[in-house]
C-alpha cells in the first residue's frame, strides 16, 4: 500500500506485531522502531530536475548479535527490503514478497544465532524516491563503515526464478551460487546506463560507501564471478597479444611455403616456363589468380550481409502478411529465421563449387572465415575496452577468444599440409593420377627442345621420379602432351 495511506500503516503495524513477539522471546534480538529520525536532501530520482526532500523516518530496525566473539571486529550483514507499493498495485510483488522474506530470516537468524551480527532494515517511501533508507544512510554511520555486505530484496513481474542483479561484493555471489544460481550483470548494467528508468534502495547503499564492483555471468548452473578489473585486463592481453599471435604465424606459414616450394624446384619450373606462355595467358592467370584470392577474402562480409538483409526481408514479410503470428506460432518464426540465416550464409560461403559438387580447400575456407571474424570481434573489443565501462560486454570477450583460438588451430593446420580437396585441373601440371593414386613428377626443360625458327615450341618431356614406396607399378594410359606427343608411364626398375 501507498505510503502516508491508511493501508500503509496497518501493514507497519502488522509488521512491529511480528518482530516484537521473536524480540520478547531472545535476548540476543533487539528493535529499533524509528519516529524521530529526519533528513532533508535533492533527489532527481523521479524527476529531469533536482528537487527537494524532505522525510521522517519510520523504519523498522532489528539487530541479531554475533554468537562468536571473534567476529565483533568484522563488517555486519546488511538485510533490506521496503513495505510500501505504489498506488495502482497492491504490492504483492514489488515488495511484500521481500518482507515476508525478511520476517522468516528474523525468526530463522533468531533461533540460529548467526557467527556475525545481522542488521535488518524494514523501511517505507521506497517507491517516493527511495525516502526511508535515505534516512537510514544519513543516521547510521554502520552503513560505510561497518557493513561489508548487503543483501536488498527486490520484486519486479509476476513470477520466475530469483535472480541476483546487482552486487557490490563477492559474498553474496559465493552463497548464490551454491544451488542453481540464476545471476547476470546486463541487468546491473541497464540500471546503471538509465536504460531501466528506476530504482532501487540498492543504489542509495552504493553511494554510502559499498562501492567494490563485481560483475557475474552465468552459463546454465555454473557461476562465473569477476570483477570489472579483471575483465579490463583480458580484454587488454586479448587486444595485444591476438594479433601478434596472428602475424608469427603468417611469417611462418610463408616461410615454411617458400622452404617447400625451393625443395620441391618450384621455382625454377616456374622460370623455365615463363618464356613458354604469352602475355595474354600470362596476365589473364593472373587475373584469375586476383579474382579467386579477392572473392576468398571477401565472401565472409559478402555472407553477412545477405544473411542480415534476408533477415530484414523475412521480418518484413511478417509484419505485412501476419503480424500476429510471432504470437500464435512462435517456434515457426524461431525456426524460419535459423533456417534462412543457415542458407543464406552456407550458399555464399561455399560458392563456388567444384565439378565435383565438392568444396575447394575447405580448410583454407574455414581460416579465412576465422580470421575475418577475428577482425569483426576485435574492433568492437577495442571500443568497449576503452570507452564502455561495462561488465555485461564480457561476451564479447568471450566471442574474441575463442574466435582467436579458432584461428590458431586453423592456421596450425593449414600449416601441416592439410589441404583436403584439391581439383585435379589445379594441379594436373604438376602431378599425376594413376588408379588413385598422386606421386610427383618433374617437367623439365632440359630433355625437351624449341624449334623458334619454324615456330615450332615444344614443352619439356615428363620425367619419373626415383621410385618409392607410392610409385605404381602398373603402366599409365598414355596422354598427349601439348604438342601431340603421348607420354607413358613405364613400370620403375630397381
Amino acid at each position: 500500500h501507498p505510503f502516508n495511506s491508511h493501508a500503509n500503516v496497518l501493514v507497519r503495524s502488522y509488521i512491529l506485531n511480528r518482530v516484537k513477539d521473536i524480540v520478547s522471546s531472545y535476548n540476543h534480538v533487539s528493535l529499533d522502531f524509528d519516529l524521530s529520525s529526519n533528513a532533508s536532501w535533492a533527489s532527481g530520482l523521479l524527476s529531469m530536475n533536482s528537487y527537494a526532500v524532505y522525510y521522517d523516518s519510520g523504519i523498522v530496525l532489528l539487530q541479531v548479535e554475533e554468537s562468536d566473539e571473534e567476529y565483533q571486529e568484522s563488517g555486519v550483514l546488511l538485510l533490506s527490503a521496503h513495505w510500501d507499493s505504489v498506488s495502482t498495485a497492491p504490492g504483492a510483488t514489488d515488495n511484500g514478497m521481500g518482507v515476508v522474506t525478511l520476517l522468516s530470516m528474523v525468526k530463522y537468524f533468531a533461533e540460529n544465532r548467526p557467527s556475525r551480527t545481522v542488521v535488518f532494515n524494514i523501511n517505507n517511501g521506497e517507491e517516493d524516491g527511495l525516502n526511508g533508507t535515505h534516512v537510514y544512510a544519513f543516521h547510521r554511520a554502520s552503513v560505510g563503515q561497518y557493513t561489508d555486505t548487503f543483501l536488498n530484496l527486490e520484486g519486479a513481474a509476476a513470477r520466475g526464478r530469483p535472480l541476483l542483479f546487482r552486487t557490490t561484493s563477492r559474498a553474496p555471489l559465493a552463497s548464490w551460487s551454491t544451488s542453481r544460481p540464476h545471476a547476470n550483470v546486463i541487468t546491473g548494467d541497464a540500471f546503471s546506463r538509465g536504460i531501466i528508468r528506476s530504482g532501487t534502495d540498492y543504489s542509495v547503499y552504493e553511494q554510502a560507501g559499498l562501492t567494490e564492483s563485481v560483475g557475474q555471468g552465468i552459463f546454465g548452473a555454473v557461476m562465473i564471478v569477476f570483477t570489472f578489473q579483471t575483465l579490463q585486463i583480458v580484454n587488454i592481453i586479448l587486444l595485444t597479444v591476438g594479433p601478434v599471435i596472428l602475424l608469427m604465424l603468417v611469417y611462418f606459414e610463408h616461410i615454411i611455403r617458400v622452404m617447400s616450394c625451393i625443395r620441391s624446384g618450384y621455382y625454377r619450373t616456374a622460370n623455365g616456363d615463363t618464356h613458354r606462355e604469352s602475355f595474354v595467358a600470362r596476365a589473364s592467370a593472373k587475373i584469375t589468380h586476383f579474382l579467386k584470392g579477392f572473392w576468398v577474402w571477401s565472401k565472409f562480409w559478402i555472407a553477412s550481409l545477405l544473411g542480415v538483409g534476408f533477415q530484414i526481408l523475412l521480418v518484413v514479410g511478417y509484419v505485412k502478411l501476419n503480424p500476429f503470428v510471432i504470437h500464435n506460432h512462435p517456434w515457426l518464426v524461431l525456426m524460419s529465421a535459423l533456417s534462412l540465416a543457415y542458407l543464406t550464409t552456407v550458399l555464399a560461403l561455399t560458392f563456388p563449387l567444384t565439378k565435383h559438387g565438392v568444396v575447394p580447400a575447405p580448410e583454407q575456407q574455414k581460416l579465412s572465415i576465422l580470421l575475418h571474424q577475428y577482425v569483426l570481434t576485435w574492433v568492437p573489443l577495442v571500443y568497449t575496452t576503452s570507452a564502455v565501462a561495462l561488465g555485461g560486454t564480457y561476451f564479447i570477450t568471450t566471442w574474441n577468444a575463442v574466435v582467436l583460438l579458432g584461428a590458431i588451430l586453423a592456421w596450425v593446420e593449414d600449416m601441416a599440409g592439410a589441404r583436403g580437396y584439391e581439383d585435379e585441373e589445379e594441379i594436373g601440371r604438376q602431378r599425376r593420377q594413376v588408379r588413385g593414386v598422386h606421386y610427383d613428377a618433374v617437367d623439365t626443360a632440359e630433355n625437351g627442345h624449341h624449334d623458334f625458327e619454324n615456330g615450332d615450341q615444344r614443352v619439356g618431356v615428363i620425367e619419373e621420379t626415383e621410385p618409392t614406396e607410392i610409385t605404381p607399378l602398373i603402366a599409365q594410359h598414355g596422354q598427349p602432351t601439348p604438342s601431340g606427343e603421348e607420354q607413358s608411364a613405364r613400370l620403375p626398375s630397381f
